[in-house]
């Protein structure tokens, strides 16, 4: 729905642009310049929304990462790397060298 209603602000935007050139009689042509500036309110009000629900995203799941990190560790050892996980993680012998 959302995606709908920038494609349907994006069209009004250009298609009031357009009209307020064509038209000769200047209160249309204001009226098209009101309704152009309306639609492009609009795009800009959608693309601020969408910036900073990304950011706060990205906050929100850093501040997580950084939690679980804290708590228990998010990466493994280089010796447990080395040896490979699926034995000192999972403790399975599938796809390992050391058989």
């Amino acid at each position: 729905m959302d995606i709908a209603i920038f494609y349907i602000a994006a069209i009004v935007a250009v298609a009031g642009a357009i009209m307020m050139i064509l038209q000769r009689n200047p209160v249309a042509s204001v009226l098209y310049l009101i309704i152009s500036l309306l639609a492009q309110a609009m795009l800009f009000v959608q693309l601020k929304a969408t910036a900073i629900t990304a950011i706060y995203s990205f906050v929100v799941f850093f501040v997580i990462l950084k939690v679980l990190d804290a708590m228990i560790g998010i990466r493994t050892t280089c010796e447990s790397e080395k040896i490979g996980l699926d034995l000192t993680e999972h403790r399975e012998s599938a796809y390992t060298m050391l058989e």
